[in-house]
């Protein structure tokens, strides 16, 4: 009797241990929620911009008697004198990220590429004003600086303010494609300006590299979708336009602009999440 209830107990025992591992399994904790930031993205963004600089700054040199500034002072009265240059406009392009999550906070590397027309220009006119001597040359020089293309190639840290939004800080290089021009006007100059011989004008258009700092949030609205508005300050470095005046004894006169080409940028963005 005895061995008989030894073998029920060791056959139920038998019986039971998958049901109980089954049990295990089916009590085992849910797998991590998918993480909604990490991974690649791409997008579109556009917004304006406008040039954090108030001045350019013109100069000259003479080897002649009566430089074609000379009218402004310069450089007999003043080493240089200022052309207001408030620069405001559009750009937009695409752009391409990737993040990696840990936790509540993201680090990501982001590219973007934009089209931009950001312009500021602006004309003086020399007469009545310090070191103008009467009787000289009615001389009229405008100076015109054009932001035509931005990528920028940056870091982001972020913090996941909740599941679906977070804020950055981001930062890294610029590079930027730009347009200054110089002309100077004066119709009663020996020779003319403009004319058949000489222009007057000088457009320098380069490439130059900087950085871009700033910030902002970005908000997942549907699954794999976000909108973001950020801000960021841009500094190109410096760039110069020459153009040379030659008078009829072969003497020669400069005019020379300089411009410090940084911009606040506010942009808009929509990505899509791989």
């Amino acid at each position: 009797m005895r061995k008989a209830a030894l073998g029920v107990i060791a056959i139920a025992a038998l019986i039971g241990t998958p049901a109980l591992a089954a049990d295990m399994e089916f009590k085992a904790p849910p797998p991590a929620p998918a993480c909604i930031w990490c991974g690649w993205y791409v997008g579109l963004n556009g917004g304006v911009g406008e040039w954090a600089n108030s001045n350019g700054v013109l100069s000259g040199t003479d080897t002649g008697v009566g430089g074609i500034l000379e009218p402004f002072g310069v450089p007999l009265t003043f080493s240089s004198i200022t052309i207001p240059l408030s620069a405001g406009g559009v750009l937009g392009g695409v752009e391409v990220g990737y993040n990696w999550q840990t936790g509540n906070w993201v680090v990501g590397l982001e590219a973007d590429a934009d089209g931009a027309w950001i312009r500021g220009n602006d004309t003086i006119i020399a007469g009545g004003g310090v070191g103008f001597v009467p009787g000289d040359a009615k001389v009229t020089v405008t100076g015109t600086d054009t932001l035509q293309g931005l990528e920028t190639f940056r870091g982001r840290f972020c913090w996941v303010a909740s599941p679906q939004f977070l804020i950055f800080a981001t930062g890294g290089l610029a590079l930027g494609q730009d347009s200054l021009t110089l002309q100077a006007v004066c119709p009663t100059c020996n020779p003319t300006l403009p004319s058949a011989g000489q222009t007057g004008t000088n457009t320098n258009s380069t490439t130059r590299a900087g950085y871009a700092a700033g910030g902002g949030f970005e908000w997942m609205i549907a699954p794999h979708w976000s909108l973001k508005l950020e801000y960021l300050f841009v500094d190109l470095g410096s760039q110069s336009s020459t153009f040379t005046y030659t008078y009829p004894t072969a003497q020669t006169s400069t005019a020379t602009l300089t411009v410090r080409d940084r911009y606040n940028i506010a942009r808009a963005g929509i990505n899509w999440h791989f």
